[in-house]
């Protein structure tokens, strides 16, 4: 019992010693450079595209610049494949399947990113190593798992040939990664936040179905069956009031059940993206929704699309949201954004609310 607690102890003390070695800037092996060095030191813009495979996933990050974010940040269009394109959570089976039957989880998914996908894009552009490590013999690359790679990242650029880094193992505690630079062939140590937003891309995902933010929308029409409801924005309005929202264009202040109304709208938000056929040529239209941020007089001519298919941000964008599916999920309705391009997914009591309110301002006009 004696030498089973001595070797106990042995391998205790050879563990939080690797631990601890690790945690020390002159860890083996001993060439590495200590400061932080730029792995790749492109700008964003020139990113033409970023693929990342790990585990049979595949994830893609393009950038859109024609179409931009509140502040002017491009968005990016993203594609995935494999585990990474199912939604989060438990996955479902079919009715009547077994247990041990397939899940009817998506096996590609495509979807525009938010703000966060465009920092993990310009993230990746600017890959800094916490360490230069050099370059490392055989044993030393077959130790750190680059030898057979289980994950790159593959980056296309304007302007040169596309760069490729493989993926070894995590430091202890996953904070860090090792990565190796090609053709160059110099490892270094990377932190793993922008990679692990790759694993899961759907929080990645743009919620909204506008490029824009809606208050700052200048006219709205949204269109019940056979009534339109329009909305202005009062122009003279400070844009700390909350109240300037109106039902005439030359109001000299807003209404409490316009401004309602719009909050309601805003907080209509995308829950997923839909394959290209979930919406069947004639299905029925329950809510139509133009939304300007230019007047209608000032617009020169028709908006050019972008390479991705959705029109420029200064551009109106026209949401049309369909009638419920009795075979889908009741919590949800089908719709299609010029902004998303692809068919998406809203949630069915917040489109209720904005039909609710919208009924009494029709009413009283």
């Amino acid at each position: 019992m004696t030498r089973a607690h001595g070797v106990l102890a042995l391998l205790l003390a050879a563990a939080l010693a690797w631990a601890y070695a690790l945690t020390r800037v002159d860890w083996w092996p001993a060439k590495g450079t200590n400061q932080p060095v730029a792995m790749l030191a492109l700008e964003p813009r020139d990113v033409l595209r970023v693929e990342y495979a790990e585990g049979g996933s595949q994830v893609s990050l393009k950038s859109a610049s024609a179409v931009s974010l509140p502040g002017g940040t491009p968005s990016v269009w993203i594609e995935a494949q494999g585990p990474a394109a199912a939604p989060e959570g438990p996955r479902t089976q079919p009715p009547g399947s077994s247990p041990s039957a397939p899940s009817n989880a998506p096996d590609r998914a495509a979807f525009r990113g938010g703000p966060v996908a465009a920092a993990v894009l310009r993230e990746l552009a600017r890959l800094t190593g916490t360490r230069d490590l050099g370059r490392m013999n055989a044993q030393q690359l077959e130790t750190f798992g680059l030898v057979k790679s289980s994950a790159t990242l593959r980056i296309e650029r304007r302007g040169g040939e596309p760069l490729q880094v493989n993926l070894g193992h995590a430091t202890l505690g996953g904070v860090t990664r090792y990565a190796q630079l090609q053709p160059d062939g110099h490892v270094f140590l990377v932190p793993q936040s922008a990679i692990r937003s790759l694993e899961h891309p759907r929080r990645l995902m743009d919620r909204e179905w506008l490029p824009f933010n809606l208050m700052d929308a200048r006219l709205i029409e949204a269109k019940l069956g056979a009534r339109t409801l329009t909305v202005w924005r009062i122009a003279n309005a400070p844009h700390t009031e909350p109240q300037r929202w109106s039902r005439k264009r030359d109001a000299p202040r807003g209404e409490p059940a316009a401004l309602a109304w719009m909050q309601a709208l805003a907080g209509v938000k995308v829950l997923d993206y839909l394959d290209a056929a979930a919406v069947p040529a004639g299905s029925e239209t329950v809510l139509e929704v133009t939304v300007h941020t230019l007047e209608p007089a000032s617009s020169a001519g028709t908006p050019v699309p972008n390479a991705l298919g959705a029109p420029p941000a200064t551009a109106p964008v026209v949401l049309r949201v369909f009638k419920a599916d009795r075979k889908a999920d009741p919590g949800r309705l089908r719709a299609v954004s010029g902004y998303t391009v692809s068919p998406i997914a809203l949630s069915a009591p917040a489109v209720q609310a904005v039909l609710d309110l919208a009924r009494p301002l029709l009413d009283s006009h």
